[in-house]
């Protein structure tokens, strides 16, 4: 998994995961050991040489994201956004008018 957090085609939130999943791992097998009375999980858990702030890291950097995504769609929402341009009239050719739609149903 570590291995794969360093491939460059992820996205951030992906990489996210998996180093989340990486310390949600070591927790739960640090409880595990304790629970077969092992006084220093350390000496037979290994610990990810700076997994921790990496995470911390790129948690923030997710969430920075998502709070740009979310403040740009109620921008757009409350017309702070982009307009869509103005309806245009329909084009008369060699003087005659455009083809009638067919009925709805």
């Amino acid at each position: 998994m570590l291995q794969a957090a360093e491939n460059p085609m992820l996205s951030p939130m992906q990489k996210d995961y998996l180093l989340q999943t990486v310390l949600a791992g070591n927790v739960l097998m640090t409880k595990i050991v304790k629970e077969f009375a092992i006084p220093d999980p350390s000496a037979i858990l290994p610990e990810p040489a700076g997994i921790e702030v990496e995470s911390q890291e790129l948690h923030q950097q997710v969430l920075h994201k998502k709070a740009q995504e979310i403040a740009q769609r109620i921008m757009q929402s409350q017309g702070g956004g982009q307009q869509p341009p103005p309806p245009q009239a329909p084009q008369l050719t060699n003087g005659q008018a455009p083809p009638e739609a067919p009925p709805v149903q």
